[in-house]
């Protein structure tokens, strides 16, 4: 390390001493000191700067170089030391580079400085001193300039050193006497030591990641040297930090000559100065003479090699050592304040003349408006012109007592958008005044205005060189609310506006305020009657025929069981004749009772006694107890319920009805169905379009139509309107079907408006707070007046009690049911009539026969086998026989 300083040191002062040579005759010779470490870009720049001021000729003096050369480890009373001994040789200056970056040896410099009243130059930042001249110029005030003018109220600052920390302070106080609106609460501060330990570095950098992780721009400014910025790039990458949320602001100079390799598509935004333009002319000649020089031999440090661009550290260095010799300053610091966009002044073209074109910087070309941001940018100290709609319940006259005075400004408006602009206000700082759109309307585009010619200026990436093109616009020329925004009758737009792409073109939104979907209203069909016979509709005819179907198999399927089965015949004597016979409980009769009787819940004085009978009995108790559960739960919903049928459920429905329907004739709904390709809405539109009649002027007319047309009309509307109009009296409306689509409510503003950004965070405020939530249930449902069945009766007991008309069916079959009993208890009774005196005439007839005959009866016992028998009957003629 000494051999290579020494062998610099050799050669810079031969190169130096051989111009002495010719040109001592001539110039007044001046004494300089440089120390610098070994091997430094320091030592490098300044070899350099030396050689380039003593080449020149028509430089007035010739400098005269000794170099004190420092090899580590040194301490802060070794560089005193030196110091004192290069200014006991009455120097002019000493120059220093990187022990000035050092916080304790600058502090001892500076007072070695002061008290031997030699000067000190250093190219390190910091504030001067009485003796010390710091040729790099600090960005502290470009960027509070930043700051302010891309409105970051809130930041975290990220400083590699102590002396950061009171550039932070410095920063603080010019944000205050700027006026800026930064909250000192929300700036964050993180120290990350010099990046000597890696994984400290590491670690803090993922604690920042992790705290910055809640917001949605997360925004740091970064305070480090050129060097260190390089490697905490390199860092951001890995921890993956260069993503899409963030934004990182240098205050270190020439940001752009770091590898950016991992920052161009990552959507990552980067804001930095460079120190020196590239292509000026005289930065492109210095640069040519450093590569020349360095190119000649080992004179220069590693880092510094041959070809190296004006990016090298120690190109820096040399460029400010030698501007600080010369009388004048030879680069353009122009870059580190922000281009003024508002009046662009732009001097004439290389020709000397302008084409008397209007001019507009390339930030601000739209070729479908016109840019202005300075028209709002002063908003919290104006009164803000607000424009909106008649629209209930967003906006709508306020109410005053009669002969009492009528309400004059902003107390004129009641509403939703009036309550919710009251609190924007509040929140972002500004006055605001209110007033109606002319024509009523919410926006629409009428036409274009002729093609202009503009000249849109740009500055070069790198450089402040200014560009000319020569574009060509055409302004949009539009109605309504939006119209008002773009002819400057109007600041904002607070009224039910919706966001779509056509009016985003021109206008800005802000986050919307109220999300909604588009909806059919139609007129509330009448209650359904129940009808006498209405008991029967809690199951469907298809599930009565299979009741009555299961009734009869079961009665059958009991009859072939018992007939089978031998342990259903039972050994029975003929009160008559004395007779012993064997016989069935179950007949078909019987079987078709003890079904019916199951079915109904009701019980016999016979059972099943065969293992078959029982088993199929069983069965058909629990199908029968299921079907009355359901039967029971249902027929309390079917009578007590009035029940509206709506003639269509969805937008399908509306195609195959024959009801009209249609829109507001202006608005994004209607420009919604009239380009949409989605089906069905696409042949809804269409037919639209060839019956205008059958849209509204405006939504009270379009829900009038509704009310009126007696259930052959639908209007088409914002789903937030059509739940307030169904909860209004007459309470005549509803909703078909659901709402279709997720648009939202916003704020409008000017394009580029500085304001936008405040707004929406207001908006955000608003909703995390619920105070939108509060507003809605305040205007939609406390100011209702509809109940909640939506028929506005208000007695829900007596409208939903059970009607005789709902049961009299029941009671129709009871009186059947008796008639058809009496009925058939006439015929039994003629039948056992005819049947009684037809067993008298025979028992005449027996007595008389007695005496000439004996009736013989079989023994029958009770153990053969019934089967084996025949019936009673037969019996007995056989023994006649």
């Amino acid at each position: 390390m000494r051999s290579r300083a020494l062998f610099t040191l050799i050669t810079g002062l031969a190169a130096v001493y051989c111009v002495v040579a010719v040109e001592s005759d001539r110039r007044k010779e001046i004494p300089i000191a440089g120390m610098f470490e070994a091997g430094s870009v320091g030592e490098s720049a300044f070899s350099f700067a030396v050689y380039s001021y003593n080449r020149n000729p028509r430089n007035p003096f010739y400098l005269l170089p000794k170099l004190s050369i420092l090899s580590p480890p040194h301490d802060a009373i070794t560089v005193l030391d030196r110091f004192c001994e290069l200014a006991a040789d009455n120097v002019l200056a000493v120059f220093v580079s990187e022990l000035a970056f050092r916080s304790e040896v600058s502090q001892v410099l500076s007072n070695a400085a002061t008290a031997t009243e030699v000067p000190l130059i250093t190219t390190a930042g910091g504030q001067r001193r009485s003796f010390t001249q710091n040729l790099m110029p600090t960005t502290t005030a470009a960027l509070a300039d930043v700051l302010v003018y891309e409105n970051w109220t809130r930041f975290s600052y990220l400083t590699t050193s102590i002396e950061g920390v009171g550039r932070l302070t410095d920063l603080v106080e010019e944000l205050e006497a700027r006026k800026s609106n930064f909250s000192l609460a929300e700036v964050t501060v993180h120290y990350v030591g010099g990046l000597t330990d890696q994984q400290v570095v590491l670690d803090t950098l993922f604690s920042l990641d992790s705290a910055l992780e809640k917001r949605k721009c997360r925004r740091l400014v970064i305070d480090s040297r050129v060097e260190e910025t390089r490697r905490l790039m390199r860092l951001f990458s890995k921890i993956g930090m260069n993503r899409g949320e963030y934004e990182f602001l240098f205050s270190s100079v020439n940001v752009a000559d770091a590898d950016l390799t991992d920052y161009i598509y990552s959507g990552t935004k980067l804001a930095g100065f460079r120190l020196m333009d590239p292509e000026r002319s005289d930065v492109q000649q210095f640069m040519a003479d450093w590569n020349g020089w360095s190119s000649r031999g080992p004179t220069v440090a590693s880092d510094t090699a041959s070809g190296q661009s004006a990016s090298s550290p120690a190109f820096y260095h040399a460029a400010l050592m030698a501007d600080a010799w010369t009388a004048k300053t030879h680069l353009d610091f122009e870059a580190f304040t922000p281009p003024r966009i508002e009046e662009p002044q732009v001097p004439p073209d290389d020709e000397g003349h302008s084409e008397g074109l209007p001019q507009v910087w390339e930030e601000d070309f739209d070729p479908d408006v016109v840019i202005d941001r300075t028209r709002l940018a002063d908003f919290r100290n104006r009164t803000i012109r607000v424009v909106t709609i008649w629209s209930r319940p967003f906006v709508q006259p306020k109410s005053h007592n009669t002969g009492g005075p009528e309400p004059l400004g902003v107390d004129r408006f009641e509403g939703f958008c009036v309550d919710f602009l009251e609190e924007i206000s509040k929140i972002v700082g500004f006055k605001y005044d209110i007033h109606i759109v002319y024509d009523g309307i919410f926006g629409t585009k009428i036409g274009e205005l002729p093609p202009e010619r503009v000249e849109v200026l740009s500055r070069r990436p790198l450089s402040n060189k200014i560009e000319r093109r020569v574009k060509t616009r055409r302004l949009q020329v539009w109605n309504g609310l939006i119209g008002e925004i773009l002819n400057n009758t109007a600041d904002i737009v607070v009224a039910p506006l919706t966001v779509n792409y056509l009016r985003a073109r021109v206008v800005e939104f802000s986050e919307p305020f109220l999300a909604f979907g588009l909806s059919l209203i139609i007129k509330k069909p009448g209650k359904q009657k129940s009808g006498s016979f209405s008991f029967l509709r809690p199951l469907s005819n298809g599930v009565w025929f299979a009741i009555f179907g299961a009734w009869i198999t079961v009665s059958l399927g009991l009859y072939i069981i018992a007939r089978i089965s031998p342990t259903e015949w039972q050994m029975k004597i003929d009160p008559q004749t004395g007779k012993r016979y064997y016989g069935r409980q179950f007949t078909l009769g019987n079987a078709i009772w003890i079904s019916f009787a199951a079915f109904v819940q009701q019980g016999v004085d016979f059972a099943p006694r065969a293992p078959g009978s029982r088993l199929l009995v069983s069965v058909w108790w629990f199908v029968t107890l299921i079907l009355i559960a359901f039967y029971t739960a249902n027929l309390a919903a079917f009578l007590t319920i009035s029940l509206r049928v709506p003639p269509i459920n969805g937008w399908s429905d509306l195609l195959k009805s024959d009801m009209e329907y249609g829109s507001l004739s202006s608005g994004s709904t209607r420009d919604f169905f009239f380009n949409t390709k989605l089906e069905p809405f696409a042949q809804l539109g269409a037919w639209m379009k060839q019956n205008q009649h059958a849209l509204a002027n405006s939504l009270e007319k379009g829900v009038e139509r509704v009310r009126s047309s007696k259930g052959k009309y639908a209007f088409v509307l914002e789903s937030v309107m059509n739940e307030y109009v169904n909860n209004r009296e007459p309470c005549d409306t509803m909703m078909a079907g659901s709402p279709f689509g997720n648009y939202g409510y916003g704020i409008a503003l000017p394009r580029k408006s500085p304001l936008k950004e405040a707004l929406s965070d207001a908006v955000l405020q608003l909703r995390e707070r619920q105070v939108l939530a509060t507003l809605r249930k305040k205007w939609w449902i406390e100011r209702g007046q509809c109940s909640a069945d939506g028929d506005g009766d208000g007695d829900m007991s007596e409208s939903n009690a059970l009607a005789l008309i709902n049961v009299a069916g029941v009671f129709y079959v009871l009186v059947g049911g008796l008639l058809l009993a009496l009925l058939v208890a006439s015929l039994e009774l003629w039948w056992h009539v005819g049947l009684s005196r037809k067993a008298a005439s025979k028992k005449t007839r027996a007595d008389a026969d007695q005496a000439e005959s004996t009736v013989v009866t079989p023994n029958i016992c009770q153990d053969d086998d019934p089967w084996t028998l025949l019936p009673h009957k037969r019996l007995d003629a056989a023994t006649s026989s």
